[in-house]
This record gives structure tokens, sequence and C-alpha cells, in this order.
């Protein structure tokens, strides 16, 4: 469902962000439960706040796009963008996203169990 909510945002994209994003989640290097997050993330910055904010609240549980995990997860992509450019170790990199969308989406769980 996300996905497609994403997809109409993506035709704004530059052939570069797409093929990034690509690189970043379609290449198995990304577990599958975390594709949707980390393509959300990438796509950010394509997306007015206002509806990356309604796009983050239909994960389940949603995600907070003000949360410090969020932007580890962000920080976490510029790095992997400066590997990919600088053509330096990808493998720690890919790691490095998965760790953060980990962290985002375990602190989001947390977050909820303490609301509920």
């Amino acid at each position: 469902m996300t996905t497609a909510i994403l997809s109409d945002h993506i035709s704004g994209a530059t052939p570069s962000m797409t093929e990034t994003v690509q690189k970043t989640t379609g290449d198995h290097s990304a577990p599958p439960s975390l594709r949707s997050i980390i393509l959300t993330a990438r796509l950010s910055h394509l997306i007015p706040p206002a509806e990356l904010a309604r796009i983050l609240g239909l994960f389940a549980p949603p995600v907070n796009p003000q949360s410090r995990e969020w932007r580890a997860l962000d920080a976490a992509l510029d790095a992997y963008d400066h590997a990919a450019q600088s053509q330096i170790d990808l493998e720690s990199a890919h790691a490095l996203v998965n760790t953060a969308a980990r962290a985002l989406l375990c602190h989001a769980r947390s977050t909820a169990v303490a609301a509920g």
C-alpha cells in the first residue's frame, strides 16, 4: 500500500535518484521487511512534509518523521550515496542503511507499545 502511494511521487525523480533507489532497495541487499521504509526514506525529499507524515502514519506502527531514528536512516542513506559516488565499501553502507531501518522500526514498535 505504501509503495502504491509513493509511486505517485516518483514521477518527479531524476534518473540518478531512481537508479539509487533501485540499488538501495531492489537488489536484495535490504531484507523485504525493510524495503518499504527505506524506499520511503529515499524518496522523502521529493514529498511535501505533510504528505510524508501522512504516508509514514500508514506504517504499522506509525513512524514519526521527527524522530532521531528517522534522521539516522536519512543520514545512512546519505552515507550510502557518498560511498557509491566515492566507489568505496558499499557493503558497509548497505549494512548501515539496514541497521538504521531496523532501529527505526524497532523504535516505532516500542513507542506504540508504550503508548498503547
